[in-house]
């Protein structure tokens, strides 16, 4: 294990202790993003319930709602897009145990599951086993984290995603200079790397309620969408295309 700091292989910190530890968060994350997550919340969100239709005509037919075979970019209200990852996840599940909220939110309760377990590895590459361990337990019991493994939204899978090709990047790296340079100065650099990645991705993934109040917000968005300012789409029209 390569780490700034190593943990002592003695007392509490022993190995045996650390892997209990290990497998008692995660197993805590998994029974939290299990309990009644079929009706909690209550109801399919409308972007929810585009994706799972489309899983639903690739499991049945091979193609999305609109017959096109295999696609590999969903077209969403007819006018924007959706990415196809996660309606792909949902299809074995469908083809499986039929087509109901379970199997629809099932893979992202998954895949959220999984992400504790990445911040841990993550945690342990660039800290410390101890601080990866209390970063595992923070996330799985972390409120965002927790209510976005039950809503089905392609959207979603970006942290996780992301996640996974930061940690990657780590472990390639690592091997890549291994022997060459300092392996402490190259995680310092991947430690500011990842906390300004952290930072941009919570500044563009904070919800604005009032666009307008922020000067030059409008004109970004609706160069975005091409259908006026933020909020100005029709629920009713959008939801009659289906």
């Amino acid at each position: 294990m390569n780490t700034m700091t190593q943990d002592s292989s003695t007392g509490l910190w022993n190995n045996k202790n650390r892997k209990i530890f290990f497998w008692s968060i995660l197993a805590l994350a998994v029974i939290l993003r299990c309990i009644r997550f079929a009706t909690v919340p209550d109801g399919i969100n409308q972007d929810e319930a585009m994706g799972a239709v489309d899983a639903w005509a690739l499991s049945k037919y091979g193609t999305d709602r609109y017959g096109t075979f295999l696609p590999v970019h969903f077209t969403a209200w007819r006018y924007s897009q959706m990415s196809v990852l996660l309606a792909y996840c949902m299809v074995p599940f469908i083809k499986l145990f039929g087509f109901n909220t379970v199997t629809v939110r099932l893979p992202m309760v998954l895949i959220s599951s999984g992400a504790v377990a990445l911040v841990y590895l993550v945690g342990r590459k660039l800290f410390s086993e101890r601080i990866a361990l209390v970063a595992m337990l923070l996330t799985a019991v972390n409120p965002w984290q927790f209510m976005q493994s039950r809503w089905s939204l392609d959207c979603n899978l970006f942290p996780h995603i992301f996640l996974l090709g930061f940690y990657l990047l780590l472990l390639g790296l690592e091997i890549l200079v291994h022997g060459l340079f300092r392996t402490d100065i190259l995680l310092l650099r991947y430690r500011c790397l990842f906390r300004n990645c952290i930072s941009f991705c919570i500044l563009h993934m904070v919800p604005v309620e009032a666009p307008a109040e922020i000067p030059g917000r409008i004109a970004v968005r609706t160069d975005l969408y091409g259908s006026g300012p933020a909020g100005s789409h029709s629920s009713g029209n959008q939801c009659g295309t289906l």
